[in-house]
């Protein structure tokens, strides 16, 4: 529900009546569930989704023993009217207070440890050496200096780590929902840093993070061209590929909202795609041939600024 109050810890819509209590600062444990961007509606129905599927579950478990205990399909229908005294609870379960930074050199192996909240999978904590046995391997170092660290990250923090040398860039598909984020590192100090929210790394410290985060890692030749007016030109936040002129694509989809908003590539055996309507936005759809591929982009703007057009060739 766009607009609407939500709870400082679980996150969700909330009225006036609802009342949250807990046993910690609620500023200190709200930081593990603050959104560090605001999800899309299918990233919160993804969210609402695998909390159900995790409370039912353990509803289920925890019930067991009983000679009548509820098939799983019931459960589901409880834990629907549960979801955010259980997101509570499972926060309260995992936070710890007060977490230490963690701090690795890039001249040693680096071990990073892995955390599962609300069903995905967190990086917790990284050091030189690991903390215990389900402490996992991400970086051993080689000749090559490295010189970017990729952090991929969602609403809620860091889910990986990648580490590339001046001839080795990442290369990684595009997820739903994951957003990388490039840091050059330190020449002098070659170590990095990160800050958790007592459950999760919410970011890199002691390095020099890029503004925009990517859907898939940043290139080092991209060149930035504004469609919109001069004086709304700033980098964004986060940037969206597409996938252009590949055999796969059937179609192509622009959103046109006083500018260009969205762009997507339709790809043969997609699921159904979404069109929001709205009374002040355009949709158009380009279906296309075979060996069909597009090789220009056009915006035209009237002097007045208020008329543009897009054009594809």
């Amino acid at each position: 529900m766009a607009g609407a109050q939500r709870c400082t810890i679980c996150q969700f819509a909330i009225s006036e009546e609802d009342i949250i209590e807990g046993r910690y600062c609620i500023w200190d444990i709200a930081e593990a569930t603050k959104y560090e961007y605001m999800p899309s509606p299918r990233q919160l129905e993804i969210r609402q989704r695998k909390l159900r599927s995790l409370m039912s579950t353990e509803l289920l478990k925890h019930y067991a023993h009983l000679e009548r205990n509820l098939p799983l399909e019931l459960w589901d229908i409880v834990a629907h009217y549960l979801i955010p005294h259980f997101t509570s609870a499972n926060l309260q379960s995992q936070w710890e207070p007060r977490p230490e930074p963690s701090y690795a050199s890039l001249s040693r192996g680096i071990w990073c440890k892995y955390v599962d909240f609300e069903g995905t999978r967190y990086i917790s904590a990284f050091s030189n050496r690991p903390g215990s046995d389900d402490w996992e391997l991400i970086f051993q170092p080689s000749r090559e200096r490295v010189v970017d660290v990729y952090a991929a990250e969602n609403h809620f923090g860091i889910t990986k780590l990648l580490f590339s040398t001046p001839d080795n860039s990442p290369n990684v598909d595009e997820a739903e929902g994951i957003w990388w984020r490039k840091s050059r590192v330190n020449e002098e100090r070659l170590s990095i840093r990160g800050s958790s929210d007592g459950i999760k790394l919410r970011r890199l410290l002691d390095v020099e993070n890029d503004v925009t985060a990517w859907s898939v890692p940043k290139s080092n030749s991209v060149r930035f061209e504004h469609l919109t007016p001069s004086y709304f030109i700033k980098l964004p936040d986060r940037m969206a590929s597409l996938a252009c002129n590949r055999p796969s694509i059937v179609g192509y989809t622009i959103l046109w909202d006083v500018g260009l908003t969205k762009f997507h590539a339709h790809r043969r055996g997609e699921a159904g795609f979404k069109y929001q309507s709205s009374a002040y936005k355009s949709w158009l759809h380009m279906p296309v041939d075979p060996g069909e591929v597009i090789t220009e982009v056009w915006l035209r703007q009237s002097l007045r600024r208020r008329e543009r057009a897009l054009g594809v060739i």
